[in-house]
């Protein structure tokens, strides 16, 4: 679960930049 949340965060990091 933990693993989707990192994912999701560093995914959605990329996209704000």
């Amino acid at each position: 679960m933990f693993a989707v949340f990192g994912i999701s965060l560093v995914l959605i990091s990329d996209n704000v930049t």
